[in-house]
C-alpha cells in the first residue's frame, strides 16, 4: 500500500512539472537570405524583424577577407571579393536607407557591390565616433534599416552602443569574416540583437 501510494505521489509530480519551453537559438547560423522584414537561415529557419511604426533594423559586418598589402590599407582578397559579392545577393530582397563604412579599402570594399545594387553612396564614420553615429541613428526619421562595415573590434562595439549595454565582451577574431549581426530596435524600447553569419 504504502509503495502504491508512493508511486501515486511521484506520478502526480512528474505530470505537473511544467514542460520545459524550448528556445530556438540563431546564434551561429548562417544567412540565405533577407527578403523584406525576414531574414532566411539555414535549414529553413526564418527571423522575422519588426520594422514597422518607428522601429529600426541595424546590419553589422566587418570587413571581408583583405590582403596583406599595402600593410596600412590593405584591399580585399580574391576571397574578401567573392564574400562582397555574397554580401549583395543577401540583400537583394530588401531595401536599405543607407550604408556606412569606415574610410578604408577593405570596408569600403566590402560594401561596394551592395552600394551599387541599391543605388546608394557610401556613408563614411569614424570608428572613434561610434556613439554619435549610434545617436544619428536612432534619433533619424528616414533611418530605419541601415549597414554598418567595421572592423574586428568596432563591429561587436557597434551592437554594445546601439543595445545599450555591454552585450559582446570582446571583439572578432583576426581570421573571422563571416559575422553578421543583426540589432533590431523596437518603439518600446526593447532590443533584440541576432549573432548570425554569412558565406
Amino acid at each position: 500500500m504504502r509503495l502504491l501510494a508512493v508511486g501515486l505521489v511521484l506520478l502526480f509530480i512528474v505530470g505537473c512539472k511544467p514542460k520545459e519551453k524550448k528556445i530556438v537559438d540563431y546564434n551561429g547560423k548562417y544567412v540565405e537570405y533577407i527578403e523584406r522584414n525576414e531574414i532566411w537561415l539555414e535549414g529553413d529557419i526564418k527571423i522575422s524583424l519588426t520594422i514597422e511604426n518607428g522601429a529600426k533594423v541595424v546590419y553589422l559586418i566587418r570587413h571581408a577577407e583583405k590582403d596583406t598589402v599595402p600593410k596600412g590599407n590593405p584591399i580585399l582578397t580574391k576571397d574578401g571579393y567573392d564574400r562582397s559579392y555574397r554580401l549583395a545577393e543577401i540583400f537583394k530582397k530588401t531595401r536599405l536607407d543607407a550604408i556606412y563604412s569606415t574610410l578604408y579599402n577593405r570596408t569600403m570594399h566590402t560594401v561596394d557591390s551592395l552600394c551599387n545594387a541599391k543605388g546608394l553612396p557610401t556613408k563614411i564614420y569614424q570608428p572613434k565616433n561610434l556613439r554619435q553615429l549610434g545617436n544619428d541613428i536612432s534619433s533619424s526619421k528616414e533611418l530605419n534599416k541601415v549597414m554598418i562595415a567595421g572592423h574586428s573590434n568596432t563591429t561587436p562595439a557597434m551592437a554594445n552602443v546601439l543595445m545599450d549595454y555591454k552585450i559582446l565582451d570582446k571583439g572578432f577574431p583576426e581570421s573571422d569574416y563571416d559575422n553578421l549581426l543583426v540589432v533590431n530596435m523596437l518603439p518600446d524600447g526593447q532590443k533584440k540583437l541576432y549573432q548570425l553569419r554569412f558565406k
